[in-house]
This record gives structure tokens, sequence and C-alpha cells, in this order.
């Protein structure tokens, strides 16, 4: 069994999955709940931030450096911090480093320059991007991180859903799922990138709770990249090398349309409820993922809400500057996804990301906004 190191990143592509998006809340890796989040209510609207961000006459400008826009994950993220930083009436551009640490470090710089009230980022390399924090820092400018938190500088606070609990909530199912049937489960691992933080915190989280299972075999595990085209080559091999698979786990929806793919080419796609199915799970719940449920190929997926991680964000800088204290970090765990929910509408895969723009705030628990809500004035 290949085994992911833990070393030091140079070099990391965190990349998850491609194109829609819609709400969340928040559970335990050992326990299931349901969403603490209310796509119904609109209470919650875009109307109470109104204004937040345009204090005394002063448009706070944030700048976020975004790790990439490839994946369905990240694109709707940097879409939605956006729209809720304009619509609170702050200004907000957003840089993408196309997964290339350099680039980033290059657009810390040049952020430096522009001279804004706050800076977000999710960190292409943890590691590496330390320096440029240093730097924010020496510059005097606010930092807070999302997703993937950088191995030091001083920040604001860093925002993320539990990684850990994001594996094992997966591990946890298909334990159980096997259980049920009096079986062993003979897994196969697709996992991200052996660099990343995020992919080793969610193979740490899946094989802690293939332990405490104990009817789980893990066959072999690869890193795929968070690549469609790597992930396809990887499970074609695998599937070779280890016929008898029932299951099979992959850290992101982005890897699923090559992994569903391998497959189908090697005869192994069968739905739920054919005796011939695999057990699939995966992480995200992106389009892709739910549209995999909905067709009976992914069993079950661990919720890695993209808009949310925007949605606290843009609360944590609303809060700042207007003065209260915020807490570091802020982690919240993960909702899971089956066959039950997955038309939820408060899953964040089944918002239009066409109409990110007309999104409410969300209704959640996770970090309640501090400030009081505006009374539509620009100013407080």
């Amino acid at each position: 069994m290949k085994k992911i190191k833990n070393f030091k990143r140079i070099l990391a592509i965190v990349v998850i999955s491609l194109f829609v998006v819609s709400l969340l809340g928040g559970c335990k890796s050992t326990t299931k709940t349901t969403s603490s989040t209310s796509s119904s209510s609109t209470a919650n609207n875009r109307a109470s931030e109104k204004g937040l961000l345009d204090i005394n006459g002063k448009q706070i400008y944030v700048i976020y450096l975004s790790n990439e826009t490839m994946s369905t994950w990240q694109s709707v993220n940097n879409l939605f911090l956006k729209s809720l930083v304009t619509s609170a009436g702050g200004k907000c551009d957003v840089y993408s480093a196309d997964s290339d640490p350099v680039k980033q470090a290059q657009q810390f710089q040049d952020a430096i320059v522009k001279k804004p009230d706050i800076i977000v980022t999710k960190p292409v390399d943890s590691a590496a991007v330390v320096s440029s924090i240093d730097a924010v820092n020496a510059a005097g400018i606010p930092i807070l991180s999302i997703d993937v938190q950088p191995d030091g500088g001083k920040e604001l606070t860093h925002i993320e859903t539990s990684q850990e609990d994001l594996g094992a909530l997966d591990a946890k199912f298909i334990g159980e799922t096997f259980k049920k049937e009096g079986k062993r489960a003979e897994v196969l691992v697709i996992n991200g990138q052996e660099v990343a933080s995020n992919s080793q915190q969610r193979r740490n989280g899946f094989m802690d709770e293939v332990t405490r299972e104990g009817n789980i075999d893990i066959l072999a595990e690869v890193g795929a990249n968070w690549d469609n085209t790597q992930s396809l080559n990887d499970t074609l091999d695998l599937i070779s090398r280890y016929p008898q698979f029932n299951a099979l786990h992959s850290q992101s929806d982005a890897m699923m349309q090559g992994i569903l793919q391998a497959m189908k080419e090697k005869n192994r796609l069968f739905p739920v409820g054919n005796s011939k199915h695999i057990v699939v799970t995966s992480i995200d719940g992106a389009p892709n993922g739910l549209q995999g449920i909905r067709d009976g190929y992914i069993d079950h997926i661990s919720e890695h809400n993209s808009a949310l991680h925007a949605d606290i964000a843009v609360k944590v800088i609303i809060d700042y500057f207007h003065g209260y204290i915020i807490p570091n970090p802020i982690t919240f765990p993960c909702y899971e996804i089956t066959k039950a929910d997955v038309n939820d509408p408060i899953r964040w895969g089944n918002l239009d990301v066409k109409k990110v723009d007309t999104w409410p705030v969300m209704n959640e628990t996770q970090y309640p906004m501090q400030t009081p809500p505006a009374n539509g004035s620009s100013s407080t």
C-alpha cells in the first residue's frame, strides 16, 4: 500500500470539482445529523448586510488571492465571496494563482502595493505562502485564510471545514454498509495530492476511521493530484491489479469523472441495487458528485461547502471592521449526502452558479454575524 508522506510542501495544487452551488451546516465524523442551515428562510438575506462594508463613507476594499479557478468548488467560492462583499457595500478584487505558488507570491506583492483594507487567501501551498503572509503582516494589513491553512504567519482567522471529518464520514459509511452485509470492505483509495495539507488531513481522518470500523481493508491508494485524467489512468491500473475490490473512496468530486469512466471501461460501473454495484464515496458535494448519487453510482459524499466558506469569510470581515473580536480558527464539521437528501436545496451543489448575485446570505449557526443587521443605509 502506497503511503502518503507528511512532508513540507514546495509545490501544491489544491483543486476540487467544476460548475454549480448551494448552502450548508455541520456534523461530527461519527454521527449523522441534519443541516442547521435553512435555505427556505429569507429573513437572513442580503438586506441584513447592505451597507455594512461602506463605513462612514469609506468603502472597505477586499482582495481575495485564490489558488485556482478550474474547480467548481473554487469558482463558486470566488464568485460568491466577491458578490457578498459588493452587495454589502465593499469593493472586492479576486486574483487566481492558477495553482502556481510562485504566481501567488507575486500576487501577494502586488496586493500589498494596492493597500487593501484586508486580504483573504486560499494558499496554493501552505508552506510556501508563509513568507508572503509575513510580508502582509509587516505591511500592517489584516489577512484571513480559507480552507487551506498556512503553516505560519499571523492571521485574523482561518476558516475551514474539518478536513479529518470529511474523510472519516466516508470511511464510517463504508464500514457501516459492509457490516450490514456481513462482509469486509476491500477498498481502493484515490487521494488528492500528497503535498497538500487538506489531502493529508482527509487521509488521516479516513484512515483513523478505517481502524475504528475494523472491517475495512485498504487494497491500495494513489495520489491523483485532483486531476481527472490522472484519476482515470490510476483507477484503470488499480482495477486491473485489484479486481476483488468492492468499494472505492475518492478525496474529491473533482476526480470522479475519471474514476467513473475507468469503472465503466472495466465493466465495474453498476448502480445501487445491482448485485455488482461497487460502493463509492467522495468529498465535496459539487454538481457532478450530486448527479453521481442521483444516477446511483456514488453512495455517499462528505459535503465540503464552498458557499459557506465564502459566507462566513464576509461575515468575519464585516464584524472585524465593526470592532468585534474574531475567533481563530473558525472550524465547522461537515454533512453527509446520500440518495435520501441529494435534492435538498441546502446542498451547495444545487444552486445555480449563473445566478450567484441572487443567492441570499446563509441562515446558518456556524458563525452568526455579531454586527447588528443593516438598516438599509450606506454607512453605520
